[in-house]
């Protein structure tokens, strides 16, 4: 039997708040929480990732980062943030992703 994942998020329903409004500090202070946890989270190899369809490279990768793959549109929507300390966390978790794809 393998273990599944809790759905992170549903990319179609679920956005961040980092668009060009101001966010309250303490909500930045939360999401970027969120994205230093994604950054450090090594998944198990049995863990499935939820709503990946079969036909999907994805359902496939048996990586311990696949989350940042599966998150990565997601992920893209934030880089419209002006807020410290985003961008640098952001550049560091695209560059684990394109390891991931065997880009770097």
């Amino acid at each position: 039997m393998t273990e599944s994942a809790i759905p992170l998020c549903n990319r179609s329903h679920c956005r961040l708040p980092l668009d060009r409004r101001r966010v309250h500090r303490s909500r930045l202070a939360e999401i970027l929480f969120v994205l230093q946890q994604l950054q450090a989270l090594e998944l198990p190899s049995t863990l499935e990732l939820v709503g990946v369809s079969e036909d999907s490279p994805l359902f496939q990768n048996k990586s311990k980062k696949r989350h940042l793959l599966y998150l990565f549109p997601l992920l893209c929507d934030c880089i419209t943030t002006r807020e410290e300390g985003f961008k640098d966390r952001l550049r560091d978790i695209f560059h684990m992703v394109a390891k991931e794809m065997k880009l770097e």
